[in-house]
């Protein structure tokens, strides 16, 4: 029997949590990695206008995925520096 890993689901003040830190790891990922607001937009899918409300907190990711994309990346990039 093969080892699988236990997935936690978050809880909704988790997840809150996240949302309100959207901007700041979207900063951190563009800051890191040295992307551009259009090259970092186009890894989502989405126009440049749309990476800057999310970078501004105007507005967050409607496709869950691209949100956690986006936090995973952040908190990759936040272990590395660990």
């Amino acid at each position: 029997m093969a080892y699988q890993e236990v997935v936690k689901i978050p809880t909704i003040e988790e997840s809150l949590s996240r949302l309100l830190q959207l901007p700041e790891d979207i900063k951190l990922i563009r800051e890191k990695e040295k992307l551009g607001l259009t090259q970092f937009a186009r890894t989502f899918g989405v126009n440049k206008s749309t990476a800057w409300r999310w970078q501004t907190g105007k507005r967050t990711p409607e496709e869950p995925l691209v949100l956690f994309g986006i936090t995973s990346w952040a908190d990759r990039l936040r272990n590395v520096e660990s």
